[in-house]
Protein backbone atom coordinates (compact mmCIF):
# COMPACT_ATOMS: atom_id res chain seq x y z
CA UNK A 1 0.00 0.00 0.00
CA UNK A 2 1.21 3.34 -0.67
CA UNK A 3 1.92 5.82 1.82
CA UNK A 4 1.66 10.02 0.05
CA UNK A 5 2.90 12.33 2.80
CA UNK A 6 2.84 15.95 1.86
CA UNK A 7 3.74 19.16 4.42
CA UNK A 8 1.66 22.43 4.14
CA UNK A 9 3.21 24.85 3.48
CA UNK A 10 6.17 23.17 2.14
CA UNK A 11 8.21 25.11 3.72
CA UNK A 12 6.41 24.76 6.73
CA UNK A 13 8.26 21.27 8.65
CA UNK A 14 8.84 17.84 7.60
CA UNK A 15 7.50 14.75 8.24
CA UNK A 16 9.70 11.59 9.57
CA UNK A 17 7.94 8.02 9.08
CA UNK A 18 8.94 4.80 10.69
CA UNK A 19 9.66 2.81 9.33
CA UNK A 20 10.94 4.54 6.42
CA UNK A 21 11.18 2.89 2.97
CA UNK A 22 11.91 4.46 -0.26
CA UNK A 23 9.29 3.72 -2.24
CA UNK A 24 6.67 4.53 0.84
CA UNK A 25 5.06 0.72 0.41
CA UNK A 26 3.70 -1.07 2.75
CA UNK A 27 2.34 -4.39 3.63
CA UNK A 28 -1.04 -4.27 5.47
CA UNK A 29 0.17 -7.15 7.54
CA UNK A 30 2.88 -4.84 8.99
CA UNK A 31 3.04 -2.77 12.22
CA UNK A 32 1.07 0.89 11.55
CA UNK A 33 3.69 2.99 10.60
CA UNK A 34 4.45 5.73 13.02
CA UNK A 35 4.69 9.66 11.56
CA UNK A 36 6.20 12.73 13.27
CA UNK A 37 5.55 16.18 11.70
CA UNK A 38 8.64 18.30 13.06
CA UNK A 39 7.84 22.03 12.23
CA UNK A 40 10.29 24.39 11.25
CA UNK A 41 11.60 27.37 12.84
CA UNK A 42 8.68 30.24 12.90
CA UNK A 43 6.18 27.33 12.16
CA UNK A 44 4.16 25.04 14.60
CA UNK A 45 2.15 21.73 13.67
CA UNK A 46 -1.82 22.19 13.75
CA UNK A 47 -2.99 19.17 12.48
CA UNK A 48 -3.23 16.16 10.27
CA UNK A 49 -5.62 15.67 7.31
CA UNK A 50 -6.72 13.53 4.42
CA UNK A 51 -7.27 9.91 5.38
CA UNK A 52 -6.49 10.32 8.66
CA UNK A 53 -9.88 7.73 9.74
CA UNK A 54 -8.53 5.68 12.95
CA UNK A 55 -6.14 8.75 14.15
CA UNK A 56 -7.47 9.21 17.87
CA UNK A 57 -6.13 13.10 17.57
CA UNK A 58 -5.28 14.77 14.45
CA UNK A 59 -3.82 17.53 16.67
CA UNK A 60 -0.78 15.13 18.07
CA UNK A 61 1.89 15.54 16.12
CA UNK A 62 3.16 11.89 16.23
CA UNK A 63 0.71 9.77 15.05
CA UNK A 64 0.41 6.06 14.16
CA UNK A 65 -1.03 4.74 10.46
CA UNK A 66 -2.40 1.22 9.64
CA UNK A 67 -1.89 0.56 6.33
CA UNK A 68 -5.21 -1.17 5.04
CA UNK A 69 -5.23 0.57 1.54
CA UNK A 70 -3.40 3.69 -0.21
CA UNK A 71 -3.62 6.65 2.03
CA UNK A 72 -2.52 10.51 1.33
CA UNK A 73 -1.89 12.22 4.61
CA UNK A 74 -1.01 16.34 4.92
CA UNK A 75 0.38 17.61 8.17
CA UNK A 76 -0.51 21.26 8.08
CA UNK A 77 1.98 23.84 10.04
CA UNK A 78 0.89 27.66 10.57
CA UNK A 79 3.56 30.35 10.85
CA UNK A 80 4.17 31.45 14.50
CA UNK A 81 5.30 34.99 15.60
CA UNK A 82 6.01 33.70 18.77
CA UNK A 83 9.84 34.15 19.74
CA UNK A 84 11.95 33.12 22.76
CA UNK A 85 14.99 34.32 24.56
CA UNK A 86 18.01 31.74 25.62
CA UNK A 87 20.41 32.85 28.65
CA UNK A 88 23.39 30.54 28.77
CA UNK A 89 25.79 31.16 31.87
CA UNK A 90 29.16 29.20 33.16
CA UNK A 91 29.17 27.73 36.57
CA UNK A 92 31.82 29.07 37.84
CA UNK A 93 32.21 31.88 36.13
CA UNK A 94 35.90 31.29 35.68
CA UNK A 95 35.43 28.01 34.38
CA UNK A 96 35.08 29.32 30.80
CA UNK A 97 31.59 30.50 28.93
CA UNK A 98 29.11 28.95 26.53
CA UNK A 99 29.07 29.36 22.81
CA UNK A 100 25.25 29.60 21.15
CA UNK A 101 25.20 29.51 17.84
CA UNK A 102 23.16 31.53 15.92
CA UNK A 103 23.86 34.72 18.39
CA UNK A 104 20.08 36.33 18.31
CA UNK A 105 18.50 38.79 20.71
CA UNK A 106 15.38 36.08 20.35
CA UNK A 107 14.63 32.92 18.62
CA UNK A 108 11.57 31.90 16.29
CA UNK A 109 9.66 29.20 17.94
CA UNK A 110 11.30 25.45 16.92
CA UNK A 111 14.24 27.26 15.81
CA UNK A 112 17.78 24.60 16.43
CA UNK A 113 20.16 26.27 18.72
CA UNK A 114 23.78 24.88 18.92
CA UNK A 115 25.33 25.71 22.29
CA UNK A 116 29.01 24.87 22.88
CA UNK A 117 30.97 24.67 26.31
CA UNK A 118 34.16 26.39 26.05
CA UNK A 119 36.43 25.72 28.81
CA UNK A 120 39.15 28.12 30.08
CA UNK A 121 42.69 26.64 31.16
CA UNK A 122 42.75 24.84 34.49
CA UNK A 123 38.77 24.11 33.96
CA UNK A 124 37.46 20.85 32.09
CA UNK A 125 33.53 20.93 30.92
CA UNK A 126 31.19 18.28 33.09
CA UNK A 127 27.69 19.18 32.35
CA UNK A 128 25.23 20.78 31.19
CA UNK A 129 22.57 21.86 34.16
CA UNK A 130 19.28 24.35 33.66
CA UNK A 131 16.98 23.72 30.42
CA UNK A 132 19.43 20.85 29.23
CA UNK A 133 21.15 17.98 30.18
CA UNK A 134 23.72 15.75 29.87
CA UNK A 135 27.82 15.85 29.05
CA UNK A 136 27.83 16.10 25.76
CA UNK A 137 29.21 19.37 24.15
CA UNK A 138 28.02 20.63 21.47
CA UNK A 139 24.22 20.03 21.64
CA UNK A 140 21.29 21.00 19.75
CA UNK A 141 18.36 22.32 20.99
CA UNK A 142 14.95 23.25 19.52
CA UNK A 143 12.95 26.11 21.27
CA UNK A 144 9.42 25.53 22.27
CA UNK A 145 10.07 28.02 24.84
CA UNK A 146 12.43 30.68 26.89
CA UNK A 147 15.57 28.79 27.60
CA UNK A 148 18.18 29.34 30.43
CA UNK A 149 21.32 27.04 30.07
CA UNK A 150 24.10 26.57 32.30
CA UNK A 151 27.18 25.03 31.71
CA UNK A 152 29.32 23.55 34.68
CA UNK A 153 32.96 22.88 34.59
CA UNK A 154 35.32 21.76 37.64
CA UNK A 155 38.84 22.66 38.02
CA UNK A 156 41.58 20.12 36.93
CA UNK A 157 44.02 18.93 38.93
CA UNK A 158 46.96 17.75 37.08
CA UNK A 159 49.05 15.24 38.41
CA UNK A 160 52.07 13.65 36.78
CA UNK A 161 55.84 12.51 36.47
CA UNK A 162 58.55 14.99 35.90
CA UNK A 163 60.18 12.33 33.44
CA UNK A 164 58.52 9.36 31.48
CA UNK A 165 59.22 5.75 33.14
CA UNK A 166 60.30 7.03 36.33
CA UNK A 167 57.28 6.41 38.16
CA UNK A 168 53.39 6.89 38.46
CA UNK A 169 51.32 8.98 40.11
CA UNK A 170 47.44 7.60 41.15
CA UNK A 171 44.60 9.50 42.49
CA UNK A 172 41.73 8.99 44.86
CA UNK A 173 38.89 9.15 43.96
CA UNK A 174 39.78 9.43 40.07
CA UNK A 175 38.73 12.62 38.35
CA UNK A 176 36.09 11.01 35.92
CA UNK A 177 35.89 13.89 33.38
CA UNK A 178 39.44 15.55 33.63
CA UNK A 179 38.36 17.60 36.49
CA UNK A 180 36.40 17.20 40.25
CA UNK A 181 33.74 19.25 41.69
CA UNK A 182 34.85 22.04 43.78
CA UNK A 183 35.42 20.72 47.50
CA UNK A 184 36.79 17.38 46.70
CA UNK A 185 39.21 15.71 48.88
CA UNK A 186 41.54 13.64 46.58
CA UNK A 187 44.72 11.30 47.90
CA UNK A 188 47.52 11.52 45.60
CA UNK A 189 50.48 8.87 46.08
CA UNK A 190 53.67 8.96 43.80
CA UNK A 191 54.82 5.51 43.03
CA UNK A 192 57.84 5.34 41.78
CA UNK A 193 59.58 2.41 39.24
CA UNK A 194 62.34 0.32 40.09
CA UNK A 195 65.53 1.80 40.12
CA UNK A 196 63.88 5.49 41.48
CA UNK A 197 63.13 6.80 45.18
CA UNK A 198 60.37 9.92 45.15
CA UNK A 199 62.22 13.09 45.02
CA UNK A 200 59.23 15.47 46.03
CA UNK A 201 56.15 17.42 44.76
CA UNK A 202 57.10 20.27 42.39
CA UNK A 203 54.60 23.13 40.63
CA UNK A 204 51.30 24.32 42.65
CA UNK A 205 52.85 23.19 46.21
CA UNK A 206 51.36 26.25 47.94
CA UNK A 207 49.29 24.86 50.71
CA UNK A 208 50.82 21.09 51.20
CA UNK A 209 51.49 19.92 53.94
CA UNK A 210 55.16 18.33 53.02
CA UNK A 211 55.66 17.96 49.56
CA UNK A 212 58.44 15.78 50.39
CA UNK A 213 56.10 13.13 51.25
CA UNK A 214 54.95 10.72 48.80
CA UNK A 215 50.88 10.28 49.89
CA UNK A 216 49.25 13.57 49.64
CA UNK A 217 45.73 14.51 50.85
CA UNK A 218 44.43 17.67 49.47
CA UNK A 219 40.96 19.44 48.82
CA UNK A 220 40.61 20.50 45.34
CA UNK A 221 38.94 24.32 45.29
CA UNK A 222 40.73 25.74 42.32
CA UNK A 223 42.79 24.54 39.17
CA UNK A 224 46.09 22.83 40.69
CA UNK A 225 49.23 21.18 38.83
CA UNK A 226 51.76 19.05 40.30
CA UNK A 227 54.74 16.98 39.31
CA UNK A 228 55.94 13.84 40.98
CA UNK A 229 60.19 14.23 40.93
CA UNK A 230 61.65 10.69 41.19
CA UNK A 231 65.27 10.47 41.30
CA UNK A 232 67.63 7.30 40.39
CA UNK A 233 68.46 5.17 43.62
CA UNK A 234 71.48 4.00 44.78
CA UNK A 235 72.50 0.90 45.11
CA UNK A 236 73.62 -1.18 48.33
CA UNK A 237 75.67 -4.20 48.77
CA UNK A 238 74.37 -6.67 51.42
CA UNK A 239 78.16 -8.39 53.04
CA UNK A 240 78.25 -11.73 54.60
CA UNK A 241 80.67 -12.88 57.11
CA UNK A 242 82.01 -16.04 56.21
CA UNK A 243 83.48 -16.59 59.88
CA UNK A 244 79.45 -17.98 61.06
CA UNK A 245 79.19 -19.79 57.74
CA UNK A 246 81.46 -23.00 58.44
CA UNK A 247 78.03 -25.16 59.54
CA UNK A 248 76.08 -24.08 56.17
CA UNK A 249 75.64 -21.24 53.65
CA UNK A 250 73.74 -18.43 53.07
CA UNK A 251 71.62 -17.14 49.50
CA UNK A 252 69.54 -14.37 48.36
CA UNK A 253 66.86 -14.07 46.31
CA UNK A 254 67.41 -12.46 43.91
CA UNK A 255 70.75 -12.90 43.51
CA UNK A 256 73.43 -10.24 44.37
CA UNK A 257 74.12 -7.80 40.93
CA UNK A 258 77.88 -6.62 41.02
CA UNK A 259 76.66 -3.14 42.31
CA UNK A 260 74.47 -4.20 45.05
CA UNK A 261 70.77 -3.68 45.36
CA UNK A 262 68.10 -0.57 44.51
CA UNK A 263 67.22 1.01 47.22
CA UNK A 264 63.85 0.12 48.17
CA UNK A 265 64.56 -3.43 46.56
CA UNK A 266 63.00 -6.43 48.31
CA UNK A 267 65.43 -9.67 48.81
CA UNK A 268 64.37 -12.90 50.53
CA UNK A 269 67.51 -14.39 52.60
CA UNK A 270 67.99 -18.35 52.75
CA UNK A 271 69.97 -20.13 55.90
CA UNK A 272 70.86 -23.49 54.91
CA UNK A 273 72.57 -25.28 57.45
CA UNK A 274 74.98 -27.98 56.48
CA UNK A 275 74.59 -31.88 57.07
CA UNK A 276 75.42 -31.93 61.07
CA UNK A 277 74.36 -28.59 61.83
CA UNK A 278 71.52 -26.70 63.05
CA UNK A 279 70.66 -22.66 61.89
CA UNK A 280 70.54 -20.86 64.93
CA UNK A 281 69.96 -17.21 64.44
CA UNK A 282 71.09 -14.13 62.35
CA UNK A 283 73.46 -11.78 63.27
CA UNK A 284 74.73 -8.45 62.08
CA UNK A 285 72.08 -5.92 61.10
CA UNK A 286 69.28 -8.10 61.37
CA UNK A 287 68.36 -10.68 63.78
CA UNK A 288 65.50 -13.67 64.10
CA UNK A 289 65.53 -17.46 64.45
CA UNK A 290 63.60 -17.97 61.30
CA UNK A 291 66.13 -19.33 58.58
CA UNK A 292 64.12 -17.43 55.66
CA UNK A 293 64.61 -13.75 56.02
CA UNK A 294 63.31 -10.57 53.99
CA UNK A 295 64.90 -7.77 53.51
CA UNK A 296 63.96 -4.07 52.00
CA UNK A 297 67.29 -2.78 51.03
CA UNK A 298 67.48 0.94 52.24
CA UNK A 299 71.20 1.56 52.94
CA UNK A 300 74.39 -1.20 53.08
CA UNK A 301 73.92 -4.13 55.49
CA UNK A 302 76.12 -7.34 57.08
CA UNK A 303 74.48 -10.35 57.50
CA UNK A 304 75.45 -13.58 59.73
CA UNK A 305 74.19 -16.59 60.40
CA UNK A 306 74.99 -18.43 62.74
CA UNK A 307 75.05 -22.58 62.68
CA UNK A 308 75.66 -24.84 65.87
CA UNK A 309 77.21 -28.13 65.52
CA UNK A 310 73.93 -30.98 66.65
CA UNK A 311 74.35 -34.15 68.53
CA UNK A 312 72.59 -37.03 67.18
CA UNK A 313 72.31 -40.14 69.52
CA UNK A 314 70.72 -43.72 68.99
CA UNK A 315 70.76 -47.04 70.21
CA UNK A 316 72.58 -50.50 68.99
CA UNK A 317 70.37 -52.32 68.49
CA UNK A 318 67.75 -49.91 68.11
CA UNK A 319 65.24 -52.07 70.79
CA UNK A 320 67.79 -52.28 73.33
CA UNK A 321 66.95 -49.50 74.92
CA UNK A 322 66.71 -45.53 75.04
CA UNK A 323 69.58 -42.48 74.64
CA UNK A 324 68.46 -39.14 75.68
CA UNK A 325 69.99 -35.89 75.85
CA UNK A 326 68.99 -34.35 79.46
CA UNK A 327 69.53 -30.92 77.85
CA UNK A 328 68.05 -30.77 74.59
CA UNK A 329 68.30 -27.76 72.54
CA UNK A 330 65.12 -26.19 70.53
CA UNK A 331 66.96 -25.50 67.76
CA UNK A 332 68.42 -28.61 67.61
CA UNK A 333 72.06 -27.71 68.10
CA UNK A 334 74.31 -26.50 70.22
CA UNK A 335 76.87 -23.50 71.01
CA UNK A 336 79.71 -24.83 69.86
CA UNK A 337 81.96 -25.71 72.95
CA UNK A 338 78.95 -26.78 75.24
CA UNK A 339 78.92 -30.00 77.38
CA UNK A 340 75.85 -32.33 77.19
CA UNK A 341 74.98 -35.31 79.65
CA UNK A 342 74.07 -38.94 77.69
CA UNK A 343 71.97 -41.00 79.55
CA UNK A 344 71.64 -44.69 78.18
CA UNK A 345 68.18 -46.20 79.50
CA UNK A 346 68.70 -49.97 78.39
CA UNK A 347 65.18 -51.64 77.75
CA UNK A 348 64.00 -54.97 79.53
CA UNK A 349 65.98 -57.85 78.68
CA UNK A 350 68.81 -55.65 77.62
CA UNK A 351 72.18 -54.30 79.10
CA UNK A 352 73.99 -51.24 78.56
CA UNK A 353 77.71 -52.30 77.43
CA UNK A 354 79.14 -49.21 76.62
CA UNK A 355 79.51 -46.07 74.01
CA UNK A 356 80.77 -46.12 70.57
CA UNK A 357 81.23 -43.27 68.19
CA UNK A 358 82.33 -39.99 69.54
CA UNK A 359 81.61 -41.28 73.53
CA UNK A 360 83.53 -44.14 74.46
CA UNK A 361 83.58 -46.37 77.54
CA UNK A 362 81.23 -47.80 79.80
CA UNK A 363 80.66 -44.44 82.23
CA UNK A 364 76.54 -44.04 82.23
CA UNK A 365 75.80 -41.17 81.61
CA UNK A 366 78.59 -39.54 79.68
CA UNK A 367 79.39 -36.08 79.74
CA UNK A 368 80.74 -34.67 75.72
CA UNK A 369 81.69 -31.45 74.56
CA UNK A 370 80.02 -30.45 71.70
CA UNK A 371 82.45 -28.61 69.45
CA UNK A 372 81.70 -30.38 66.16
CA UNK A 373 79.07 -32.35 65.14
CA UNK A 374 78.69 -35.44 67.37
CA UNK A 375 77.02 -39.04 66.58
CA UNK A 376 76.85 -41.38 69.94
CA UNK A 377 76.14 -44.54 70.06
CA UNK A 378 74.85 -46.60 72.98
CA UNK A 379 76.06 -50.34 72.61
CA UNK A 380 73.05 -52.56 74.27
CA UNK A 381 73.34 -56.78 74.57
CA UNK A 382 71.04 -59.09 75.23
CA UNK A 383 71.05 -60.29 78.65
CA UNK A 384 71.23 -64.65 79.19
CA UNK A 385 67.69 -65.66 80.59
CA UNK A 386 67.80 -69.47 81.82
CA UNK A 387 64.27 -70.93 81.29
CA UNK A 388 61.96 -71.47 84.35
CA UNK A 389 61.20 -75.32 83.06
CA UNK A 390 65.95 -75.64 82.88
CA UNK A 391 65.75 -74.52 86.79
CA UNK A 392 63.16 -76.87 88.15
CA UNK A 393 64.85 -79.91 86.17
CA UNK A 394 68.17 -78.24 87.60
CA UNK A 395 66.91 -78.65 90.84
CA UNK A 396 65.21 -81.83 91.09
CA UNK A 397 68.52 -83.25 89.73
CA UNK A 398 70.01 -81.34 93.13
CA UNK A 399 67.57 -82.95 94.83
CA UNK A 400 68.39 -86.22 93.62
CA UNK A 401 72.13 -85.87 94.31
CA UNK A 402 71.32 -84.74 97.91
CA UNK A 403 69.05 -87.60 98.88
CA UNK A 404 70.70 -90.50 96.81
CA UNK A 405 74.22 -90.04 98.82
CA UNK A 406 72.80 -90.90 102.57
CA UNK A 407 70.76 -93.48 101.01
CA UNK A 408 73.17 -95.45 99.05
CA UNK A 409 75.72 -95.02 102.61
CA UNK A 410 72.87 -96.63 104.40
CA UNK A 411 72.39 -99.76 102.04
CA UNK A 412 76.07 -100.42 102.20
CA UNK A 413 76.14 -100.76 105.43
CA UNK A 414 73.08 -102.79 105.68
CA UNK A 415 75.16 -105.39 102.87
CA UNK A 416 78.18 -105.03 105.34
CA UNK A 417 76.40 -106.17 108.71
CA UNK A 418 75.19 -109.39 106.79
Amino acid sequence: MLLTVVSQPVGGGTVALEPAYSDNLYDPDEPPVTMTAQPSAGYVFAEWTGDVAGIPDVTDNVVSVAMTQDKTITANFVESWVRYTVTAAAEPFAGGWVRVSPVQDNYSVNQVVSFSAVATPGYAFDHWAGDMAGTSSPVDLRLNGNKSVTAVFYPVLSAGVETAGTGTVEADPPATSGGYPSGTAVSLTAQPAVGYLFDRWTGDVGGLADPGQAALSLVVTSPRTLTARFALAPRYAVVLFPQEQAGGSVSFEPVQPAGGYLAGETVKVYALAADGYAFSRWTGDVSGTDPILQLSVSQGLAVGAVFDPTVTVEGDPAEGGEVEITAPQASGGYVAGSEVTIEARPAQGYEFTGWSGDASGEDNPVTVVVDSPKTVTAVFAKQFVVPWWAIAVAAGLALLVLVGAPLEVMLTRRSEGR
